[in-house]
């Protein structure tokens, strides 16, 4: 049949407007009422003929087949939560250009858990720590039904055997048994472990380093139960040892035979050498420059090498060690180092070089450093000229639980040392002397730290005039008393120099607040002194500062007020960790 080219337009036309037969705009609107929440939400999700309407269905017949299966679609929605009977009043009506279904829910009374029973079978059926995993769960008796609970308790115990090295895990029975009449549900699980694996053997894959070097380090060993943790505990060990950019430590699964794991440990180096340079500026020490060297190991036996050099307006200080890597933690070590040393400050100078060896252990969570030291000190401070030489044992013991090494937001470090010499064994003068400093963090809220610092020392010397200045207590400056200039806080002479004292007393109470970015402000307020008196008169200072939180740490720019001297403030300028 043909029609007319002007009926063909027309019709083209209906289309374009999306008003042909079939095309006419049809409004479908799904009501749920009765629930609320998580309830609604799920119901809403799983009831198909709302989806259908979202979806832009509107063909009657298909719309009245989904009214059909709501009451289904709801009963699934709400089973997951415990509701097994609910009562749903449902209404259907259609025209020619819209359809209306509303549903009216009662879920009525809550399924209950009755009987929980969970058997562990297989190797972990003797495993105390698993066995304890079943009191963890979060499924207990008479709770209401949830079978998200259900499923994350299942989950979780498959986890927990996993960890422990159970890695043929899985369930023999996991059942639901829902009484709908009673409104109670059983549940039973049977989870059979498997053997649990061991550690097999362990190949690490280098040839940089002796292996045994690396083998020392390892918490794992052949013959241990196979631990996920454990695999990760390695790989934090040996990247602790500086040597590593990355280690790898992983299961060979295919490898695995008679529930044996093994191990293959691949690290990756780091370059071999390390250089470093920087330039900076401080009030204590004016303009400086800086260069520091690190041979990471030069010889497969971990051996290293490490120097600095620092250049400021106010002294120098070059440096190298040798150390020599010893027992199983990282750290520990067998250093030999020398050291020139030379300060300026206001009322003198000194100039000293100095040889030693030291021996750093980690016995627990601190820190421990034993050292002897030689050193030889031109020293002046007002009219006094004095050469002096010192044979320094010492030890030190030093704790550190901060959040963030560059910038803690919670946290605590202590500081402890004592040392001395004898005028017999090789030193110009007998003392002793120790030191101890508290330095903390808390948070107060998302961009406001509290931070607080205590620091005392005491000296026991036969004369205070021979002690040379690098043993003497100062107080004063950007990590000491801000408002005061570096090292001017101590006993004078009777040429008014000052000359330090033998003991210290340092302190400081700060807040500081993020205020844009990396951008904030600080409120301070020091106290110290240093004197030849057990607890020395304290000199005080307050003040505000910019602070700009970098990857190196915070870098301080402070106006201090002293309030024991008429100056009005004293700019203080320092980078480094804020503590």
């Amino acid at each position: 049949m043909h029609l007319p080219r002007s009926l063909w337009l027309s019709l083209w036309g209906l289309c374009a407007l999306g008003i042909m037969p079939g095309a006419l705009a049809f409004d479908v609107d799904v009501r749920v009422d009765g629930v609320e929440g998580e309830l609604r939400d799920n119901v809403e999700s799983l009831l198909a003929i709302r989806q259908a309407a979202r979806q832009g269905e509107s063909r009657p017949h298909i719309l009245e087949r989904l009214h059909k299966r709501a009451k289904d679609d709801i009963q699934q929605a709400l089973q997951p939560y415990g509701y097994y009977s609910p009562t749903v009043r449902s209404e259907f009506e259609i025209g020619e250009t819209s359809a209306t279904a509303a549903y009216r829910i009662e879920p009525g009374p809550r399924t209950r858990i009755r009987r929980i029973q969970i058997d562990i079978r297989g190797g972990g059926e003797a495993d105390a720590e698993l066995q304890a995993e079943i009191d963890k769960l979060p499924l207990t008796e008479d709770q209401p039904l949830l079978h998200s609970q259900y499923r994350a308790a299942k989950e979780r115990l498959i986890r927990s055997a996993f960890a422990r090295g159970y890695f043929d895990v899985g369930y023999e029975t996991a059942q639901i048994r829902v009484h709908r009449d009673d409104r109670y549900a059983d549940i039973r699980l049977v989870l059979n472990t498997g053997p649990r694996y061991e550690v097999g053997e362990i190949r690490i894959v280098q040839d940089e380093l002796d292996d045994d070097v690396i083998r020392r380090y390892l918490p794992i060993a052949s013959g241990d139960p196979f631990s996920p943790d454990a695999l990760l505990d390695t790989q934090f060990q040996l990247m602790e040892l500086g040597y590593f950019s990355r280690v790898d430590v992983s299961p060979e699964r295919d490898e695995a035979e008679d529930a044996r794991m093994p191990i293959r440990i691949e690290p990756r180096y780091l370059p071999s050498q390390r250089y470093a340079a920087g330039v900076g500026f401080g009030t204590d020490t004016g303009a400086r420059v800086s260069l520091e060297t690190d041979f990471r190991h030069i010889n497969k036996r971990g051996h290293s090498i490490e120097s600095d050099i620092r250049v400021s307006q106010r002294g120098a200080d070059v440096g190298g060690s040798y150390n020599i890597p010893l027992g199983n933690i990282p750290g520990e070590s067998l250093s030999f180092n020398t050291r020139y040393e030379r300060e300026e400050f206001e009322d003198g100078d000194s100039e000293s070089y100095i040889i030693g060896a030291s021996l750093a252990r980690q016995p627990g969570d601190w820190k421990r450093r034993t050292y002897l030291e030689y050193s030889t000190e031109r020293f002046s401070v007002g009219d006094l000229r004095r050469t002096t030489n010192l044979l320094v044992p010492g030890i030190s013991f030093e704790r550190k639980e901060f959040d963030n090494e560059a910038y803690p937001r919670n946290g605590w470090s202590v500081f402890l040392d004592t040392h001395g010499a004898a005028e017999p064994a090789l030193s110009s003068t007998t003392f002793a002397q120790s030191r101890v400093a508290l330095r903390g963090v808390l948070s107060l809220d998302a961009k406001s730290r509290l931070l607080g610092r205590f620091e005392y020392g005491a000296s026991f010397v036969d004369s205070f005039e021979r002690l040379p200045l690098s043993e003497r207590f100062y107080a004063g400056g950007d990590r000491s008393v801000r408002g005061y200039a570096f090292r001017s806080l101590g006993e004078f002479d009777d040429d008014g120099n000052v000359i330090g004292g033998e003991y210290l007393t340092s302190m400081s109470v700060e807040v500081d607040r993020l205020i844009w970015g990396n951008w904030g402000v600080a409120a301070f307020m020091d106290a110290g002194g240093a004197g030849n008196i057990a607890f020395p008169e304290l000199s005080r200072g307050v003040g505000l500062g910019l602070r700009y939180r970098s990857p190196v740490g915070s870098i301080r720019v402070d106006l201090a007020h002293p309030l024991d001297k008429d100056r009005l403030v004293r700019l203080h300028i320092g980078i480094g960790i804020s503590l």
